[in-house]
């Protein structure tokens, strides 16, 4: 995913609020420190585990900027619909039908949203699957549109990490860099954990730790990170 990529530049069939969002993406410089940009951190709650015919539930997210979490910026928002969960996807999200029953359509759900990542660095834990699943959602409305953001993996910041820029992935465990288990290993709080807004809190002090362990000091360029 290009920063500069025209497929999610505004057109005539765009909602009002993506002109300002794509200019915005497009000023966001990677020569700056971590501590120079702001990070929106999200996740999704979803019917299932397949983006190309799963549905999204919830999304919630939370921003860190000048290298701390603004917890005052925490969302999350329901999509409006009819939900039936098994036992199994309950257990994972514990989302109640009323929850959806009463949220928000998908249009004001993604103008809220893409309102939120405006001039921000997104990041996610597993980033491809939450990111199909807005983009899916985008172009269900929006055919022409997605997601600009540059784009961070808190699962490959961690993998880099551990093994290096040029990391072979086939070396790389991939049961190890869970969420769950990285928390466990960096001692970072998951009480809220399986919730849009639990998750993206809680790897949002994950990326805090990572990146401290990647830059203490601020220096580098956010371009070093594995930004998308």
């Amino acid at each position: 995913m290009s920063l500069f990529n025209i497929f999610g530049s505004a057109n005539a069939d765009s909602p009002h609020y993506w002109g300002e969002y794509s200019d915005s993406c497009r000023q966001i410089s990677l020569k700056q420190t971590w501590r120079e940009v702001t990070f929106l951190i999200f996740d999704t709650e979803t019917s299932g585990l397949d983006p190309s015919k799963d549905n999204l539930l919830s999304i919630g997210g939370c921003e860190l900027s000048n290298q701390s979490i603004a917890i005052s910026s925490t969302f999350e928002y329901y999509k409006r619909g009819n939900y039936y969960p098994d036992e199994k996807s309950f257990s994972i999200h514990q989302i109640m039908p009323d929850l959806v029953e009463n949220g928000l359509e998908e249009k004001d759900i993604l103008a809220r949203f893409i309102t939120a990542a405006k001039g921000k660095i997104i990041v996610a834990h597993h980033l491809a699957f939450d990111l199909a699943i807005v983009n899916r959602l985008i172009q269900k409305h929006y055919p022409k549109l997605k997601i600009m953001n540059p784009a961070l993996d808190t699962a490959i910041l961690a993998q880099r990490l551990d093994h290096g820029q040029f990391m072979d992935s086939s070396n790389v465990k991939r049961q190890d860099y869970g969420l769950d288990q990285l928390l466990d290993r960096y001692g970072l709080p998951k009480e809220e954990r399986h919730t849009a807004s639990g998750d993206a809190l809680a790897t949002a002090f994950l990326l805090q730790k990572l990146l401290f362990a990647w830059d203490e000091d601020s220096r580098k360029p956010i371009g070093e990170l594995p930004i998308s």
